[in-house]
């Protein structure tokens, strides 16, 4: 079994693509990549910022990291944003979280700052279970 990386988490935003959204849909814990070798410094204990159609309706803390053939996948615990933020226009994402590259594919994982993540969040609640 994997351990918790020591030390501070980790921040990433990750986009959630229409491709994906009816077999993985953002709330249920598994982000896939489409290549092996894709997610990066990604580890447990790590946070998302979860995106999706202009949203992000909530974070997941990462409790896995898998290869499954040819993808690497990420699991996570879901937890939901009371209220949901919304992104209207990718030019408010890129306000709150300027590292962001250009153009933004469908498909990301990017690490982003802690002052990226709470400025992205401010105002939002956890639904915690």
């Amino acid at each position: 079994m994997k351990e918790w990386k020591s030390g501070k988490p980790s921040y990433f935003l990750v986009i959630f693509g229409d491709k994906h959204s009816l077999k993985y849909p953002i709330d249920g814990g598994v982000y896939p990549m489409t290549k092996k070798g894709r997610i990066g410094d990604v580890s447990i204990g790590d946070i998302l910022l979860l995106y999706q159609n202009s949203q992000t309706p909530g974070i997941g803390l990462v409790i896995d990291t898998e290869t499954d053939g040819e993808r690497d996948i990420i699991d996570y615990q879901y937890f939901e944003l009371n209220p949901i933020v919304n992104f209207p226009y990718l030019e408010c994402l890129r306000t709150s979280i300027p590292e962001l590259r250009t153009p933004l594919p469908w498909h990301l994982v990017q690490p982003i700052s802690k002052a990226s993540f709470i400025k992205a969040v401010d105002g939002a609640q956890l639904n915690w279970p």
